[in-house]
Protein backbone atom coordinates (compact mmCIF):
# COMPACT_ATOMS: atom_id res chain seq x y z
CA UNK A 1 0.00 0.00 0.00
CA UNK A 2 1.46 3.76 -0.78
CA UNK A 3 2.43 5.92 1.78
CA UNK A 4 -0.29 9.00 2.22
CA UNK A 5 2.57 11.13 1.06
CA UNK A 6 2.93 9.52 -2.09
CA UNK A 7 -0.50 9.69 -3.28
CA UNK A 8 -1.19 11.31 -6.38
CA UNK A 9 2.67 11.97 -7.28
CA UNK A 10 4.34 10.64 -10.31
CA UNK A 11 7.31 8.63 -10.30
CA UNK A 12 9.82 11.19 -11.29
CA UNK A 13 8.09 13.76 -9.06
CA UNK A 14 8.65 11.23 -6.26
CA UNK A 15 12.27 10.84 -7.07
CA UNK A 16 12.95 15.01 -7.01
CA UNK A 17 10.94 15.17 -3.73
CA UNK A 18 13.54 12.31 -2.25
CA UNK A 19 16.80 14.51 -4.08
CA UNK A 20 15.39 17.79 -2.75
CA UNK A 21 15.36 16.39 0.58
CA UNK A 22 18.84 14.38 0.48
CA UNK A 23 19.95 18.11 -0.84
CA UNK A 24 18.84 19.74 1.55
CA UNK A 25 20.02 17.60 4.57
CA UNK A 26 23.43 17.88 3.05
CA UNK A 27 23.36 21.78 2.82
CA UNK A 28 21.98 21.62 6.79
CA UNK A 29 24.95 19.22 7.76
CA UNK A 30 27.37 21.48 6.10
CA UNK A 31 26.02 24.51 7.74
CA UNK A 32 26.44 22.73 11.09
CA UNK A 33 29.97 21.96 9.98
CA UNK A 34 30.77 25.33 9.05
CA UNK A 35 29.33 27.15 12.33
CA UNK A 36 31.61 24.43 14.32
CA UNK A 37 34.81 25.17 12.38
CA UNK A 38 33.74 29.31 12.15
CA UNK A 39 33.95 29.08 8.48
CA UNK A 40 30.50 30.42 7.35
CA UNK A 41 30.46 33.02 4.62
CA UNK A 42 27.68 35.15 3.49
CA UNK A 43 26.69 37.12 0.59
CA UNK A 44 24.41 39.71 -0.17
CA UNK A 45 20.86 38.79 -0.61
CA UNK A 46 20.39 41.16 -3.66
CA UNK A 47 23.62 39.34 -5.28
CA UNK A 48 22.15 36.37 -5.38
CA UNK A 49 18.98 37.25 -6.87
CA UNK A 50 20.59 38.68 -10.10
CA UNK A 51 24.56 38.10 -10.10
CA UNK A 52 27.44 40.56 -11.40
CA UNK A 53 28.41 39.30 -15.17
CA UNK A 54 30.56 36.20 -15.63
CA UNK A 55 32.84 37.25 -18.62
CA UNK A 56 33.44 40.88 -19.47
CA UNK A 57 30.68 42.58 -20.98
CA UNK A 58 33.08 45.31 -22.67
CA UNK A 59 32.22 49.21 -23.37
CA UNK A 60 28.42 49.45 -22.77
CA UNK A 61 26.14 52.04 -21.37
CA UNK A 62 24.72 49.89 -18.47
CA UNK A 63 24.92 46.06 -17.63
CA UNK A 64 21.48 44.72 -17.19
CA UNK A 65 20.52 41.70 -15.50
CA UNK A 66 17.15 39.83 -15.15
CA UNK A 67 15.76 37.57 -12.76
CA UNK A 68 12.06 37.30 -12.40
CA UNK A 69 11.06 40.18 -10.66
CA UNK A 70 14.52 41.55 -10.03
CA UNK A 71 16.61 43.93 -12.04
CA UNK A 72 20.57 44.70 -11.07
CA UNK A 73 21.44 47.50 -12.97
CA UNK A 74 25.45 48.46 -13.04
CA UNK A 75 27.17 51.51 -14.68
CA UNK A 76 30.96 50.97 -15.30
CA UNK A 77 33.08 53.03 -13.28
CA UNK A 78 36.07 55.80 -14.02
CA UNK A 79 39.36 57.28 -12.52
CA UNK A 80 40.75 60.15 -13.19
CA UNK A 81 44.21 60.02 -14.48
CA UNK A 82 46.74 62.82 -13.92
CA UNK A 83 49.24 63.05 -17.32
CA UNK A 84 51.77 66.09 -17.03
CA UNK A 85 48.95 68.13 -15.05
CA UNK A 86 46.39 67.34 -17.44
CA UNK A 87 43.00 65.73 -15.60
CA UNK A 88 41.57 63.13 -18.12
CA UNK A 89 39.18 59.97 -17.28
CA UNK A 90 40.15 56.77 -17.96
CA UNK A 91 37.30 53.73 -18.32
CA UNK A 92 37.64 50.89 -16.02
CA UNK A 93 34.80 48.66 -17.30
CA UNK A 94 32.91 46.51 -15.28
CA UNK A 95 33.10 43.54 -12.53
CA UNK A 96 32.96 40.65 -13.95
CA UNK A 97 34.28 37.21 -12.89
CA UNK A 98 35.09 35.25 -9.76
CA UNK A 99 37.03 37.99 -8.04
CA UNK A 100 34.65 40.29 -7.48
CA UNK A 101 31.96 37.79 -5.93
CA UNK A 102 34.71 36.90 -3.99
CA UNK A 103 35.10 40.36 -2.79
CA UNK A 104 31.31 40.83 -1.66
CA UNK A 105 31.00 37.64 0.35
CA UNK A 106 34.12 38.78 2.18
CA UNK A 107 33.11 42.66 2.89
CA UNK A 108 29.60 40.87 3.68
CA UNK A 109 30.94 38.34 5.93
CA UNK A 110 33.19 40.85 7.85
CA UNK A 111 30.21 42.98 8.15
CA UNK A 112 27.90 40.10 9.70
CA UNK A 113 31.15 39.01 11.97
CA UNK A 114 32.06 42.42 12.96
CA UNK A 115 28.44 44.21 13.67
CA UNK A 116 29.94 47.13 11.79
CA UNK A 117 29.20 49.54 8.58
CA UNK A 118 33.27 49.89 8.57
CA UNK A 119 35.60 47.17 6.80
CA UNK A 120 39.09 47.36 7.03
CA UNK A 121 40.51 45.16 4.42
CA UNK A 122 43.42 44.45 5.70
CA UNK A 123 46.81 46.21 6.81
CA UNK A 124 48.31 45.54 3.30
CA UNK A 125 47.24 44.24 0.05
CA UNK A 126 49.83 40.68 0.88
CA UNK A 127 47.14 40.18 4.23
CA UNK A 128 43.84 41.03 1.79
CA UNK A 129 45.24 38.65 -0.45
CA UNK A 130 45.63 35.79 2.54
CA UNK A 131 42.17 36.79 3.84
CA UNK A 132 40.52 36.25 0.29
CA UNK A 133 42.64 32.97 0.19
CA UNK A 134 44.49 33.94 -3.26
CA UNK A 135 47.99 33.62 -4.23
CA UNK A 136 50.92 36.73 -3.43
CA UNK A 137 52.03 36.78 -7.15
CA UNK A 138 51.77 39.14 -9.84
CA UNK A 139 51.99 39.29 -13.79
CA UNK A 140 49.84 39.36 -16.37
CA UNK A 141 47.77 36.60 -14.88
CA UNK A 142 48.49 36.48 -11.20
CA UNK A 143 46.33 37.10 -8.57
CA UNK A 144 47.58 40.60 -7.60
CA UNK A 145 46.97 42.07 -10.77
CA UNK A 146 43.35 40.66 -10.94
CA UNK A 147 42.57 41.71 -7.35
CA UNK A 148 43.27 45.11 -7.91
CA UNK A 149 41.90 45.01 -11.37
CA UNK A 150 38.82 43.88 -10.16
CA UNK A 151 38.57 46.20 -7.13
CA UNK A 152 38.99 49.13 -9.11
CA UNK A 153 36.09 48.52 -11.31
CA UNK A 154 33.91 46.88 -8.31
CA UNK A 155 34.38 50.37 -6.05
CA UNK A 156 34.14 52.42 -9.03
CA UNK A 157 30.92 50.86 -9.81
CA UNK A 158 27.63 52.53 -9.25
CA UNK A 159 25.29 49.30 -8.96
CA UNK A 160 21.15 49.48 -8.53
CA UNK A 161 18.71 46.66 -7.89
CA UNK A 162 15.23 47.18 -8.94
CA UNK A 163 11.79 44.95 -8.07
CA UNK A 164 9.16 44.78 -10.41
CA UNK A 165 6.20 44.14 -8.65
CA UNK A 166 3.19 42.61 -9.75
CA UNK A 167 0.31 46.28 -8.99
CA UNK A 168 3.25 48.81 -10.12
CA UNK A 169 3.86 49.15 -14.49
CA UNK A 170 7.21 50.17 -13.62
CA UNK A 171 9.95 49.20 -11.60
CA UNK A 172 10.40 49.67 -7.48
CA UNK A 173 14.05 50.92 -6.38
CA UNK A 174 15.41 48.51 -4.29
CA UNK A 175 16.81 51.12 -0.76
CA UNK A 176 20.28 49.96 -1.15
CA UNK A 177 23.06 51.84 0.86
CA UNK A 178 25.86 52.78 -1.70
CA UNK A 179 29.07 51.14 -0.94
CA UNK A 180 31.47 53.11 0.66
CA UNK A 181 34.73 51.48 0.18
CA UNK A 182 37.30 53.70 2.22
CA UNK A 183 36.85 57.55 4.14
CA UNK A 184 40.03 57.56 3.87
CA UNK A 185 42.14 60.57 1.08
CA UNK A 186 44.60 57.70 0.83
CA UNK A 187 45.22 56.35 -2.81
CA UNK A 188 45.40 52.18 -0.84
CA UNK A 189 41.66 51.30 0.51
CA UNK A 190 44.32 49.24 3.02
CA UNK A 191 44.96 52.44 5.08
CA UNK A 192 42.94 53.17 8.15
CA UNK A 193 40.58 55.86 7.42
CA UNK A 194 41.96 59.44 9.33
CA UNK A 195 40.09 60.24 13.23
Amino acid sequence: MADKKEEGFSKEELRRNRRADKVLQQAIEMKGEAQEANSLTFSPRCAILATLPHRDPGNIPMFIRRNGNYVLAIEAGSKLKDQDGRLSSEFLGYPYGSIPRLILAWITTEAVRTKSPIIQLGESLADFLRQLDLGNHGGVRGDITRLRNQMDRLFASRVAFFYQTERSKGLQYLKVRPLSISASTSASPFTAPPT
